[in-house]
């Protein structure tokens, strides 16, 4: 089972694909966003249209931040709050604000925090929750009718989702851990992983002055190992949908109330996983011991399409998702970031002079197929045809916001 606070080293080697559907790994597309993580930490990372903001917590009691652009450049860090003597692995961006929880100063100093889950901008903090927040074995935050919902464990195994306005509702089914809070338009979900039992999501129903809980359900094969970081939870067209490790070399993606998950099969061990939607899309990312990689389905589908894969072990990995993924991986003492492209699939014929494109199952029109010195595209089906041409001839593909493709 995985342990909390292990730590993986990281692996440098590239990782060639088997087959024709993923690219190559490469180590130096990884870009620092900040030093002095605990390999515990777990960055948060969101996207609001094409601007993505990364904020994380340091072992110095600071809370920082860090944008990138529209080009996937990182700008210069802000640093949020200081001086904490403690603060929660896990802050999430929510709004304009921040969440996160900690302890600060000595009672009575004026600058005294007993240890209350907080939202900031950067100068104010406002109170969300008690003053066992800074001892959650996870938390996390969303807007839900404009209303500020908190999700994280009281200090012992009970989950607690608050909004400002009224009493906690309570979650006690199991040894709870890792919650995750997540809505969509006018539904609201949490999940979290409940020892002995597996990944549990439930909705919510809040309103001013009351928040109630329905009934979970039960992700099917869940038990494997507990997580270390939290859940992974996504809410598309108002379902839920979470992802978990269900074995070793094992993912599964599984709509809340659903009986069946989609599987998928990796040629590591998992260490951690996350999950977004973007439109109708789901996108999934995942670390394992010696690499980051992410898949997304197509539009209003459930059907993963070929993996982009960069080298580096990690022991979380958060994803915001939209054209493309931008994903920050923990590999301590540093959060990396990287963009992903999503991945084409391609099946070439080289004798048949035939090249088909697709992404998650559909076909790319208009794709620049490259062999040798012949050029062409691929028609509405996302076939390509040539001339026959040797095996061992370099095939590459392009197509605007997607990764290259090139055989080996």
């Amino acid at each position: 089972m995985v342990q909390w606070g292990m730590r993986w080293a990281v692996v440098a080697t590239a990782i060639m694909s088997t087959g024709l559907a993923m690219p190559v790994a490469h180590a130096d597309e990884w870009a620092t966003v900040g030093n002095g993580l605990a390999d515990t930490s777990r960055p948060d990372v969101s996207m609001r249209g094409s601007i993505t903001t990364i904020v994380w917590a340091t072992p110095g009691g600071e809370l920082r931040t860090r944008g990138v652009s529209a080009k996937g450049r990182l700008r210069s860090p802000r640093l949020l709050q200081r001086g904490w003597n403690y603060l929660s692995a896990d802050p999430v961006r929510v709004g304009s604000g921040y969440v996160a929880a900690g302890t600060r100063s000595l009672p009575g100093s004026p600058s005294y925090w007993p240890g209350a889950a907080f939202v900031t901008d950067g100068t104010s903090l406002r109170s969300l929750g008690d003053d066992r927040a800074y001892l959650s074995q996870g938390q996390d935050a969303v807007l839900f009718d404009g209303r500020l919902l908190y999700a994280y464990t009281d200090g012992g195994a009970t989950v607690q989702v608050s909004a400002p306005d009224g009493a906690p509702a309570q979650i006690t089914r199991g040894t709870a851990l890792e919650p995750a809070i997540a809505a969509d338009g006018g539904t609201a979900h949490v999940g979290w992983f409940s020892a002995g039992e597996g990944v549990l999501v439930s909705g919510i129903a809040s309103q001013p002055g009351t928040t109630t809980i329905a009934a979970p359900s039960l992700a099917p094969g869940s038990l494997y190992t507990v997580p270390t970081q939290r859940i992974p939870l996504a809410v598309r067209k108002g379902d839920a949908w979470t992802a978990y490790q269900s074995g070793a070399k094992r993912i599964r993606v599984w709509r809340a109330g659903q009986g069946s998950a989609i599987e998928i099969s990796t040629p590591k061990r998992v260490v951690a996983v996350d999950l977004a939607v973007a439109g109708s899309r789901l996108w999934l990312a995942y670390a394992t011991t010696n690499q980051v990689c992410v898949q997304r389905t197509a539009a209003g589908g459930s059907t993963f399409g070929a993996t982009s894969c960069r080298a580096g072990a990690a022991s979380a990995v958060s994803l915001a998702a939209g054209k493309w993924a931008d994903v920050v991986a923990t590999v301590a003492p540093k959060a990396l970031y990287a963009r992903f492209l999503p991945a084409l699939t391609v099946t070439a014929r080289p004798r048949a002079g035939t090249i088909v494109v697709r992404d998650a199952g559909v076909p790319v029109a208009k794709a620049r197929v490259t062999v040798g010195r012949q050029k062409t595209r691929s028609n509405a089906k996302g076939k390509a045809r040539l001339q026959a041409w040797p095996s061992k001839q370099l095939v590459t593909v392009r197509v605007p916001g997607y990764e290259q493709w090139k055989s080996r």
